[in-house]
């Protein structure tokens, strides 16, 4: 082989690894049923994530749009419209209970005669109403991850109603309620502290949403913030994004804090002017450092695997102008989805909801160098879970370790791990049975990891988590 084959070949070589690394080997592709169906939002059913439903409309003729309910048994790949009267939107939410795919929430445009949240305890055979009114033009539903008894909805103009219950009583939260509602997320490790944006700032509250504290915050504009993702293994870590309405002020893009809000630090690395207008994002749960972006434009999702310090384009095979409304990361099945509407008239051709694989290549893994200080212990995922689940913990070195399940009376019912480990970080999975292989009752279950400080070996260190068994 001549000296340029051999390095034409080591060229390609090269390319064909960073494409796959990116994602982009695999385009997107169209699912079967949603030609032309403007998705507003999507989401998985947690238990059985073959299951996905999405609210949208589609537009017959140029001057009237016919909302819709689109739903999928086959992971996506092909949809059929549902009997829900009313139940679309141009901008909404929809959320499935996680234990329970009979209980769903919606914000829609045209829901008992006007902009209202409701739910259905039945599939969708019959709907409540929540209240009136939606948060426009970010409708927000937001379901505890670790609790599904507790719901929070944003009601326009500028209300947050909550219920404990699984919606049979809803509570509104005065103290959360003034401007426009934008967003509003949940922290995993830590289910009491939230964080919103809206209208009147953005703030954070260590109580559920009974009190708050205004945080400070680049941004100052009625509509700047636009979405708010808690790092599903650090409460501390956030990412909002900011559309502002003044280019002068350029502040557009994504923002982290790594403190819980206290300080903010811009990150539009590989986002330029024009790809800033980020209509959503989406983290994934099982490796917390990718980062999906859904904007408006001619590149219409971005991606990060590094915590969001950089941003490529990940659109081969979407439409080439447009935006995207909905993103939705499916980690069991190791798929993510995105409502697209094509643009910039409705007559141009290609929206619908697109499938692509997530790369297996986003796992991050410490180098010698990038070894935690302390031991760290992660939520599990996917929580609550059916059959199984994963619980991922990081060592700073080389250590006794043992990794026990127990249940609500403290009893461990199962020892996962009774082993010396190597620094860095771990995986394993729980099936949901005990030390004898049976299978558990479903109910709270706790895993405790304790590791042997070899610096101290008269002294133990110990973290305990809780986790939620779906039967």
């Amino acid at each position: 082989m001549s000296g340029s084959l051999r390095w034409l070949c080591l060229v390609c070589s090269n390319l064909l690894m960073v494409c796959i690394s990116l994602g982009q080997a695999i385009p997107w592709r169209l699912a079967s049923g949603t030609e032309g169906f403007y998705s507003a939002a999507i989401d998985v059913y947690r238990k059985d994530p073959d299951t996905l439903y999405s609210i949208g409309f589609v537009q017959p003729t140029s001057i009237s749009a016919l909302y819709q309910s689109r739903m999928s048994t086959d992971k996506g790949e092909h949809w059929d419209s549902i009997c829900a009267p009313g139940i679309g939107a141009d901008y909404g939410a929809i959320k499935i209970d996680p234990t329970d795919s009979r209980t769903i929430y919606v914000s829609t445009a045209n829901f008992l005669g006007g902009n209202s949240v409701g739910m259905t305890t039945d599939g969708g055979l019959s709907w409540q109403g929540i209240a009136r009114g939606r948060s426009n033009p970010s409708p927000v539903i937001t379901i505890d991850p670790m609790n599904s008894n507790l719901v929070y909805v944003a009601v326009g103009p500028g209300t947050v109603h909550r219920t404990t219950d699984d919606g049979q009583s809803w509570t509104l939260l005065a103290n959360m309620t003034t401007g426009y509602v934008m967003a509003l997320d949940i922290a995993r490790p830590n289910d009491s502290l939230l964080y919103e944006a809206g209208g009147a700032g953005f703030f954070k509250s260590n109580d559920c949403g009974l009190s708050r504290i205004a945080l400070e915050t680049p941004g100052d504009s009625l509509w700047g913030w636009r979405q708010i993702s808690v790092d599903p293994t650090d409460a501390q870590i956030v990412y909002a994004t900011y559309n502002s309405l003044d280019d002068s002020l350029n502040i557009a893009g994504v923002f982290k804090s790594t403190d819980g809000g206290a300080n903010w630090a811009q990150k539009n690395n590989g986002l330029d002017e024009l790809n800033r207008a980020i209509d959503c994002i989406a983290i994934n749960p099982k490796f917390p450092n990718e980062i999906f972006l859904g904007l408006g434009g001619t590149t219409l999702v971005f991606h990060s695997t590094d915590g969001g310090e950089n941003w490529l384009p990940f659109a081969n095979g979407l439409p080439g102008q447009g935006h995207v409304q909905a993103i939705t990361v499916d980690t069991l099945n190791d798929r993510i989805y995105v409502g697209v509407v094509a643009g910039p008239t409705s007559q141009v051709p290609g929206s619908g909801i697109y499938i692509n694989t997530l790369s297996p290549t986003a796992v991050f893994m410490p180098t010698r160098n990038q070894f935690p200080s302390e031991v760290r212990l992660y939520p599990n995922y996917p929580n609550p879970f059916n059959p199984a689940t994963t619980i991922s913990f990081e060592l700073p070195r080389t250590s006794d370790i043992r990794l026990s399940i127990y249940d609500a009376l403290g009893r461990e019912i199962k020892r996962m791990l009774d082993q010396k480990l190597n620094a860095g970080a771990h995986q394993i999975q729980w099936n949901g049975t005990n030390q004898n292989g049976i299978d558990v009752s479903g109910g709270i279950y706790f895993y405790r990891l304790e590791m042997q400080d070899a610096t101290h070996l008269a002294r133990n260190l110990t973290q305990v988590k809780k986790m939620v068994l779906i039967r």
